[in-house]
């Protein structure tokens, strides 16, 4: 059982939502701007937290998706951010790597949530690679 989980079933989803923001340093240094922490805190009380409680039931693919990147043929963007989570950066590089003529932009001075810490640069960059892009 994992360190929110036993706050969750212990302490309730208030402190569970205050740990999700802040409480270690994975996530703590993923919210860049006051602004998305309160976002993300009116988020996590609509929230269940379902998963954290229960047994999960998602389906394993086979092959992984990982491997099987090379397979898609459209046009891909990743964005990821300075702040980001380091498992999620890890995986854009990965995603940029593997996807064929994949582009990956990081947003800088944005965590985890960089469409909320910085959104004009997201759109932004969004709106650019989207009107980048050839239709058939």
């Amino acid at each position: 059982m994992g360190q929110l989980t036993s706050i969750l079933k212990e302490k309730g989803k208030q402190q569970a939502i205050e740990f999700w923001l802040g409480g270690t340093d994975i996530y703590k240094q993923s919210f860049r701007n006051p602004k998305t922490i309160e976002r993300m805190k009116l988020i996590g009380a609509d929230y269940s937290f379902w998963h954290f409680t229960h047994k999960n039931k998602r389906r394993i693919l086979s092959p992984a998706a990982s491997g099987r990147l090379h397979a898609i043929q459209v046009p891909t963007l990743v964005i990821t951010a300075e702040y980001d989570l380091k498992a999620c950066r890890e995986i854009a590089d990965l995603m940029e790597k593997e996807i064929p003529g994949a582009k990956k932009i990081s947003i800088a001075d944005a965590g985890h949530c960089m469409n909320m810490d910085q959104p004009a640069e997201f759109n932004r960059v969004l709106s650019n690679f989207l009107q980048s892009v050839e239709y058939p």
